[in-house]
């Protein structure tokens, strides 16, 4: 006899997640060359490193998360949903952080009370929002698979572990991975 079909949401969310932890890096490489090109001087480059290197390495981790993340997913491993939860707390914040920081940008200019803003750039309001729609969709794909996790019914699709999976384990393994972050953000301050 043939073993039952699997349902095919874990799959999709599995390629999902390997296709933005492919696309992210690329992205951020891309921005990174047009910033380096928009800098006026090569030595300016040179003391402008660590940021870019620190963003750099930002986007490389996360974007390995994200792929080993997918795979796992893939192919229904046992470490799968304990390392989705913490990824997926530490990706909704991390999202929630750039929100956060994009807002002002959207926000201010319609403010009557604050000072006059020069006229709006369009181009720099298509690049914003070209680059804030990824994001979004990445947090709200983490948002679908920790719901779909969080079920018992998605749970039983992976294989058993030593120990059981259970919603506490679930929410302790989301906040160490927005809190991680948090404590992340705070060391470079």
């Amino acid at each position: 006899m043939h073993e039952p079909a699997r349902p095919r949401f874990f799959s999709v969310m599995g390629w999902i997640f390997i296709l933005f932890g492919m696309w992210f890096p690329i992205r951020t490489l891309i921005d990174l060359y047009s910033a380096w090109k928009a800098l006026s001087a090569y030595d300016m480059f040179w003391e402008q490193r660590w940021p870019f290197m620190v963003v750099l390495v930002e986007t490389l981790l996360a974007s390995a998360l994200d792929a080993g993340v997918g795979w796992g997913l893939l192919k229904r491993r046992s470490w799968a949903l304990p390392v989705a939860s913490f990824a997926g707390g530490l990706m909704v914040t991390v999202a929630c952080r750039l929100v956060y920081r994009l807002r002002g940008d959207f926000v201010f200019g319609l403010d009557p009370s604050g000072p006059p803003q020069p006229a709006v750039d369009i181009h720099q309001v298509v690049t914003r929002v070209l680059h804030l729609v990824p994001v979004l969709a990445h947090a709200i794909c983490w948002m679908i698979l920790l719901g779909a996790i969080f079920r018992r019914n998605g749970r039983i699709q992976f294989p058993p572990r030593r120990t059981e999976f259970t919603p506490a384990r679930y929410w302790i393994a989301v906040a160490a991975g927005a809190l991680s972050f948090l404590l992340y953000l705070w060391v470079l301050a």
